[in-house]
């Protein structure tokens, strides 16, 4: 259902998730005109379908994309997901994860629990235990609340540096979940300025490096999610460090702008692409 870009391995390369459900495969043909009339599916029907698994992360290499979702997210089931939004939740320096799911009423995955990951040495790894326990009492995990939603943004509402949750539930509307990480790291923001016609900088890539991290990685969109779009400007997580060193923007020109700091935490960098062809 949606494409997320990343860089889980900090190597400046875009690597790409894709959350979508789980399925089987099958061209059919077939007339099933009462509800009376029953459609068999046996064994050779089995046989000759294939299956399609979702929420897929692709991690770029020299030759191409290699498929690491085992390697690199828990193995649990991420269920019939809509949505997902990349954001570090503790501004730790690395991409935590969010997955929206739930279909429609008499459905097989009528509500289900969305899902909060967090970036342990680059593994995403479940945050909640009640997506495999029975947990009815929603405060103790709001986030991975039964529902069926639809759309998801990291949004910093409250202007305090941390991105907070924005969800679109099907039956329940809109909920937002307020960012309560403990012991949050410092925060830079970025804010585009793209030469000609692209003032804001869609499509452009940028890398945040601060001390004793692995370089931070944004990518500037507009219309890439589900029922949803994330803010402008771009917000980074730098941990403890007190200022950033340097800022790096690959632009969908092609073109690169790199800006030399220190940059304070808390801060808000503005870099600007040339004009010149």
């Amino acid at each position: 259902m949606n494409v997320s870009i990343l860089d889980i391995d900090h190597d400046g390369r875009p690597d790409v998730f894709v959350s979508m459900i789980d399925m089987f495969s099958k061209t059919l043909r077939f007339v099933l005109p009462r509800e009376d009339v029953s459609f068999n599916v046996d064994d050779r029907i089995i046989k000759s379908s294939y299956y399609m698994s979702g929420d897929k992360l692709f991690v770029s290499k020299n030759d191409g994309f290699a498929d690491e979702t085992t390697a690199r997210i828990d193995a649990r089931d991420k269920g019939w997901a809509w949505g997902t939004v990349f954001f570090d939740y503790e501004n730790d320096g690395d991409d935590d994860m969010y997955i929206v799911n739930g279909w429609i009423d008499r459905s097989a995955f009528y509500k289900q629990r969305n899902q909060l990951l967090i970036n342990e040495s680059d593994k995403l790894v479940s945050w909640s235990p009640a997506i495999a326990e029975a947990v009815h009492d929603e405060s103790m995990y709001p986030e991975s609340y039964l529902g069926s939603s639809r759309a998801v943004a990291a949004v910093d509402l409250d202007g305090k540096g941390a991105d907070d949750l924005v969800v679109l539930d099907y039956e329940r509307g809109l909920r937002v979940f307020e960012n309560r990480a403990p012991r949050p790291g410092h925060f830079l923001r970025v804010r585009l300025e793209g030469a000609r016609k692209n003032k804001l900088g869609i499509g452009a890539a940028v890398r945040v490096f601060a001390p004793d991290l692995p370089p931070a990685f944004r990518m500037a969109n507009a219309g890439a999610d589900y029922l949803a779009q994330g803010e402008l400007p771009l917000l980074f997580g730098i941990g403890q460090a007190d200022h950033a060193d340097k800022v790096v923007v690959r632009w969908a020109s092609g073109r690169a702008t790199e800006v030399g700091g220190p940059f304070a935490a808390g801060s808000t960098v503005v870099v600007r692409e040339e004009s010149g062809r």
